[in-house]
């Protein structure tokens, strides 16, 4: 197989397929077959020069090639495959077959001694191949030596026709840079006998400068000031105007609660202003009188909250438990939850404060004093009493559940049942449990604590929230099906004068308990 293998290589290639052959010529490298409609017979290859895909084959003295029968190659008459690749295939196909049955069968059994049979006769052929194909190959041999001697008979003509032509493209080269040199020089010419004929041989242009000439009134040519200045100031303007446009167009943050409620779709449950220092919210989640006016701003703030989340909340919805989150960290959610918890409180209600970021929870910082337990203790089974992570918050009607120190295990029991049960004990006490939680991009705490909450409250702080970041917030809080009260803008800074107009009905100077009192003389 092998030393037919590279007998093969020495063979011509595959005659294309459309190739017009022709009949009857001596080429001993050019092996035609008739096409069969059972099978293909042989293979049509030819070593020959090819010239515009017809093999150059060289005839006999005396017969003009016009003359001979000519046969177009079709598919059938081109084989895939040598006749001894397809006694080679069967034979390992016979190989294969006796290694098989020999797991089974017995040397002396029919079928393995038909199978051996089989293998010596093929093992015979390829033999038989390979003396044909060495046969063949020293004819083809012989004739390639005739046709190379045949060929350096005629290489002196051939150099000698070379070296014509080459004298003869010289030549040409030659007359053809003359004339082209001569056409050039005649188009120059031409054109310095045009220029003549228009200008003339000794035409001369004298210039001399007559003075200025007053027709500035009659045909003006300078640019007028007072129009420049018109078109001047209405370009400003529009580009003022344009430039303000665009800015409120492409703004990222909002502080007006009609931008927010068109960009989220929800309702704005209250509005917060600005706080001057972080010792006023201590002072109202304390209950005590911060001494500035702002800190009654802030107290009826969250009265207008606590009466207007009813408002947005179904009849079916008890509104019971509210949890306060937010997009990301440092919106306000902890304050917010806080003083709104004081505010139920304030009202009469039972009210109880749950800090459920057991990452970074805040609410610790405005009671007097930490607690040695919190929530994290009651969650990983450390307290059995919710008695004894209760902390009185200083007022009336207030209690709160700090989160105690950091633990991952407590985090992740957020999801267990331990803390849905106890918010459901919690439920039986107070008329409101106000849940703090962490934000919701980023972690899965709050997704998880939104499961026992009635309504969730979105807190946003004015120009420092993307409205990227709250759409996807409304995303990730809406996917846990739980409601939406609404949102509460936080931080508005009333010194703009923008916000100053526009939340003036918010914090009318005819409910400041100062208003009415007469100025000191």
């Amino acid at each position: 197989v092998e030393k037919l293998s590279i007998l093969k290589k020495f063979r011509g290639m595959p005659v294309p397929v459309g190739t017009i052959m022709r009949q009857g010529l001596p080429d001993t490298l050019v092996r035609v077959g008739q096409p069969q409609t059972s099978s293909t017979i042989s293979n049509l290859t030819s070593d020959a020069p090819m010239i515009s895909g017809v093999p150059n084959v060289p005839s006999t003295p005396g017969t003009p090639q016009s003359t001979a029968p000519q046969v177009i190659v079709v598919p059938s008459m081109v084989e895939e495959l040598e006749p001894w690749e397809r006694t080679e295939r069967d034979l390992r196909a016979a190989k294969q077959e006796r290694e098989f049955l020999a797991k089974t069968l017995l040397p002396g059994h029919e079928s393995m001694r038909n199978l051996d049979q089989r293998i010596n006769q093929l093992e015979l052929a390829l033999k038989e191949e390979l003396t044909t194909a060495i046969s063949s190959f020293e004819l083809e041999k012989s004739h390639m030596v005739e046709r190379f001697e045949e060929l350096q008979k005629k290489m002196p003509n051939y150099r000698k026709v070379l070296n014509d032509f080459d004298e003869f493209k010289q030549d040409y080269s030659l007359m053809t840079s003359g004339k082209v040199f001569w056409e050039n020089a005649y188009g120059d010419l031409k054109k310095r006998l045009t220029s003549m004929e228009f200008t003339g041989i000794d035409m001369r242009t004298e210039l001399e400068f007559q003075g200025f000439t007053m027709m500035r009134d009659q045909e003006p040519v300078s640019p007028s000031k007072k129009t420049l200045l018109i078109y001047g100031v209405v370009l400003g303007l529009a580009m003022a105007g344009g430039a303000c446009f665009g800015l409120e167009k492409f703004k990222s943050t909002t502080s007006l609660v009609s931008d927010t409620e068109r960009i989220t779709g929800l309702h704005a449950v209250g509005v917060l202003p600005l706080s001057k220092s972080e010792d006023q919210f201590k002072h109202l989640f304390k209950n005590t009188q911060p001494g500035n006016e702002d800190g009654y701003d802030m107290r009826e703030s969250f009265r207008i909250i606590r009466c207007s989340l009813p408002l947005h909340v179904a009849r079916e919805n008890k509104c019971q438990v509210i949890m306060i989150t937010s997009a990301r960290p440092g919106e306000g959610k902890t304050v917010v939850s806080s003083l709104l918890a004081r505010s139920f409180a304030d009202s009469g209600q039972r009210t109880v404060l749950i800090d459920a970021d057991l990452r970074r929870g805040r609410v610790s910082e405005l009671l007097e004093g930490e607690s040695s337990s919190g929530l994290r203790h009651w969650l990983e089974g450390k307290t059995k009493r919710l008695e004894d992570v209760t902390v009185r918050a200083p007022g009336e009607g207030l209690d709160v559940i700090v989160r105690g120190s950091y633990s991952s295990e407590a985090i992740e029991a957020l999801g267990k049942p331990k803390f849905a049960e106890m918010v459901n004990e919690l439920r039986q006490k107070y008329d409101r449990i106000i849940i703090d939680t962490p934000p919701v991009l980023g972690l899965a705490d709050s997704l998880v604590t939104a499961r026992v909450a009635d309504g969730i409250v979105l807190v946003i702080r004015a120009d420092k929230t993307t409205q990227r970041d709250v759409i996807t917030g409304m995303e990730q809080i809406l996917s846990v099906n739980v409601p939406l009260y609404g949102f509460l803008l936080n931080g508005v800074d009333l010194s703009k004068m923008e916000n100053y107009y526009y939340y003036s009905s918010y914090y009318p100077k005819y409910y400041d308990p100062n208003y009415l009192e007469p100025s000191p003389a």
